[in-house]
Formats: structure tokens, C-alpha cells, sequence
């Protein structure tokens, strides 16, 4: 596969640029990720294919900014209590 690294770099910073708007706006108790990467094209980021989990790779860069609670309620338990609510 044909991997653009600077585009993975570019998602990264605007991801990184993103989340942090949202956790000062709106806390950490709001905001939810998801990772879906079916139906793409085969193109991946760099280190990501379809036998790699996105989920783990940004979890790992996550961790290195911000706390493990932090890093659970974003990439989970918001979506999971959302769920439930709505459910």
C-alpha cells in the first residue's frame, strides 16, 4: 500500500488540534471517538493496516498527552454511556 506520511501527520495535529477544542469547550465527559476504517480505499495511515488497530494507535498517542481516565472516557465510555442513554 501507497502510504502518505505527511498526510497521517497532518490528521494527527488536526485530530490533536480538535480534541483539544473540545476538551476546553466542552470536558472530557463529552467527546467520543470512533474508528472506522472499512470501506476505505487501501490506502492507510503509515504503521496501519487492516490486521493494525487505529483504536490502539491513537489510544498510545493519546496516553502520551493525557491522563489514562481521560483517555478512557474518549475513546469509550462516552459513547458507551450515550448508548445507554438513548437505548
Amino acid at each position: 500500500h501507497v502510504v502518505d506520511q505527511a498526510v497521517f501527520v497532518d490528521d494527527a495535529r488536526f485530530l490533536a488540534l480538535v480534541l483539544e477544542l473540545g476538551l476546553e469547550h466542552l470536558g472530557e465527559s463529552v467527546i467520543g471517538l470512533g474508528f472506522d476504517i472499512d470501506g476505505t480505499d487501501g490506502k492507510y495511515p503509515a504503521g496501519i493496516c487492516e490486521s493494525a488497530s487505529i483504536h490502539d494507535t491513537v489510544c498510545d498517542m493519546l496516553l502520551s498527552h493525557y491522563p489514562a481516565s481521560t483517555v478512557e472516557r474518549i475513546v469509550g465510555a462516552n459513547v458507551t454511556d450515550f448508548l445507554k442513554g438513548v437505548l
